[in-house]
């Protein structure tokens, strides 16, 4: 994880912690909840997801209060600081795949392209969908358990 640790950042592994503690707090208030780890398309971010319980224990508006509470709990403005201190790169499996599955379709990636942002660039205007597809394909087949949600 490239984070600026030397001058008090938030490291990745700390990031993981408090997410685990706010998905544990969720956990513990009835939820469903899942901890799916950095992002693994910019690493500036740890990926969450909740819902409802099966057995119906908890209303729609509850859920979202106790998702409010857990995040105020152990996340606070951490988040925001992550994304501030970390400085964007994709996975090199899912880079690999993405360049490759641009490149089969007459893109140029240059090489020391490390972030999506890059790969958003090396499209031409109006095509960056092109780019989101091949990322979410290599999300899809490189980390099936995780939600498909590509940002930049």
């Amino acid at each position: 994880m490239r984070v600026n640790a030397e001058e008090g950042g938030l490291t990745a592994g700390e990031m993981e912690s408090l997410t685990d503690a706010a998905v544990d707090c969720m956990k513990d208030s009835g939820l469903q909840a899942w901890n799916y780890g950095i992002d693994p398309v910019n690493h500036t971010r740890a990926v969450y997801s909740f819902d409802l319980p099966v057995d119906g224990s908890v209303t729609e508006e509850e859920m979202f209060q106790i998702e409010e509470v857990c995040v105020a709990a152990y996340l606070a403005d951490l988040p925001e600081r992550f994304v501030n201190e970390t400085e964007p790169y994709m996975a090199e499996d899912l880079l690999g795949f993405s360049v490759d599955c641009l490149e089969s379709q007459g893109y140029q990636i240059d090489e020391g392209t490390i972030a999506m942002f890059q790969l958003v660039q090396a499209a031409p205007k109006g095509e960056e969908d092109v780019v989101v597809d091949c990322v979410s394909d290599g999300l899809l087949e490189l980390y099936p358990d995780r939600p498909p949600n590509v940002r930049w």
